[in-house]
């Protein structure tokens, strides 16, 4: 807010401002689809405005009229543009108080990609404008004009013309280089619940063969032989089943544990893995997505979303365990599999420049198991984007450590 009061009061028009004395009404929509036409091209970065209520002098001062009606809603202006104009382009009409008056701004902005004409051909009865499908305006200064040839290889050229693009680990030195810790020694959920039943049946079964060898003799009774059956508890441990449902657990351990072993694998055991790119170039790059090529290697895995702790699942109807809802389950890059290697894709949009951005909203687990001590990964990363003929390729190397 603090900005656009500076603009009012102290900023002549220029390329990325301009004034206006009242509100485009009907018989002006002519003049507002070429007036956000040509801001919208206009060869700078960042947000472009419009603000309605204050009048130009011819003596170069400044009258600040406000706006005495209702502001036309915003939806109309963006309607008309986005019906009007290709490609898509964003605006928003929005209310500004200044020194107790009502101004209206238009903010035209996301202008990366030009550029920008008409849709189709438009015509105002009221005020007899025309405008043609193809019609492309460019805003210079405080002027506007039609786009000429040269305005168009200029944009053309900027799509294939970028500056250094550095892609890095997400770690404090900000390097191609990383070391990391293998996974560790673990037993997993599901070995940790075999053995617990493993070793219940082997009781039971010595249990078994002392009441055999004990029948006829006086130490069998009948409290020993009622020690044999499955006692009723409400915890229903492994202690408390039968022998029969034992054995169908102990079939099924891997299906009933895999949730807390997956936890345990990638949660636990897994290093969190993101990786940094910067565009020192002097402009916008659009449309960025990014492949890392992880090699397939015996134990190095790769999750596939993040899993959720078994431990902290909400108990559901039927018994069944709810896990606990997390924002950035749908934020976490799309792995799969490609001939040797394992793929990981994300697509990242305008990388701004000057601004590191992370790939990934939610850092990648990998495992890397303990065979791998010593071991040097290489993982290839592959940059495309609209501004880019080929995409930037960077190799990046992670040292594992025991």
């Amino acid at each position: 807010m603090d900005n656009l009061n500076d603009l009012i009061e102290y900023e002549n028009e220029n390329t990325r401002l301009d004034f206006k004395s009242s509100q485009y009404t009907k018989p002006q929509y002519a003049s507002l689809l070429k007036d956000v036409m040509a801001m919208a091209n206009a060869s700078i970065s960042g947000d472009r405005h419009i603000i309605i209520g204050v009048k130009l002098n011819s003596d170069g001062t400044r009258t600040i009229t406000g706006i005495a009606e209702p502001l036309v809603d915003s939806a109309t202006y963006q309607q008309l543009i986005q019906s009007n104009i290709e490609p898509e382009l964003d605006i928003d009409y929005t209310p500004v108080h200044f020194r107790g008056l009502t101004l209206g701004v238009i903010r035209i902005y996301n202008c990366t990609n030009q550029p920008y004409m008409m849709l189709k051909n438009f015509d105002s009865t009221e005020s007899k404008a025309r405008l043609n499908v193809g019609d492309s305006w460019i805003r210079k200064g405080s002027t506007q004009r039609r786009m000429m040839r040269q305005d168009f290889e200029k944009i053309f050229d900027s799509r294939t013309s970028v500056g250094p693009i550095h892609i890095k680990f997400d770690s404090d030195d900000k390097s191609e280089k990383i070391a990391v810790q293998t996974a560790g020694e673990y037993t997993l959920p599901s070995q940790k619940a075999k053995e617990s039943i493993l070793d219940i049946l082997r009781k039971r079964e010595e249990l078994a063969r002392r009441l055999e060898d004990e029948k006829g003799t006086d130490n069998f009774t009948l409290l020993n032989a009622l020690q044999n059956f499955p006692r009723i508890s409400v915890s229903r441990s492994y202690e408390d089943r039968d022998t029969v449902e034992l054995y169908e657990n102990l079939r099924d351990v891997e299906d009933t544990y895999e949730e807390d072993d997956l936890f345990t694998i990638y949660e636990k055991h897994a290093v969190k893995i993101n990786v940094v790119i910067h565009n020192e170039g002097d402009s916008y790059i659009d449309d960025a997505s990014i492949q890392l090529f992880i090699p397939k290697i015996n134990g190095l895995l790769v999750a596939d979303k993040v899993y959720d702790d078994p431990e902290k699942a909400v108990t559901g109807p039927f018994g069944m365990r709810v896990p606990e809802i997390k924002v950035n389950i749908m934020s976490y890059p799309e792995v799969s599999e490609l001939n040797d290697y394992i793929l990981v894709n994300e697509h990242i949009g305008v990388l701004r420049h000057g601004i590191p951005v992370r790939a990934f909203e939610t850092p990648l687990r990998i495992h890397f198991p303990n065979s791998l001590a010593g071991e040097i990964i290489n993982i290839e990363c592959k940059l495309f984007a609209k501004q880019l003929r080929t995409p930037i390729v960077t190799n990046l190397y992670v040292s594992l450590l025991k």
